[in-house]
């Protein structure tokens, strides 16, 4: 799927498995060991309307997924408190 550059949208109503389902395909992904997935949720994000705020919360969100999965030397990888100001972006 991923070296054909395909992907899809799963939608589907609440409790029916969607969670478990990409949980499940991450867990492919990773023991196949080509690639990493990373499974994080921005539910809990709430009603960001800041553009600022929104992009703080989902870095943070990713940031704490990455720190809490088993993805091969990520630890070391130096974190930043701001690395776009960091990349000159």
């Amino acid at each position: 799927m991923i070296d054909k550059k395909n992907y899809f949208i799963l939608n589907a109503l609440r409790q029916s498995g969607k969670t478990t389902f990409i949980k499940t395909l991450a867990n492919k992904i990773n023991s196949d060991g080509n690639y990493y997935a990373l499974v994080c949720s921005p539910a809990h994000l709430g009603d960001v309307k800041a553009k600022k705020e929104a992009m703080d919360s989902i870095a943070e969100l990713i940031s704490s997924a990455l720190k809490k999965s088993d993805i091969p030397s990520f630890n070391a990888l130096a974190y930043s408190d701001d690395p776009i100001s960091e990349s000159g972006a």
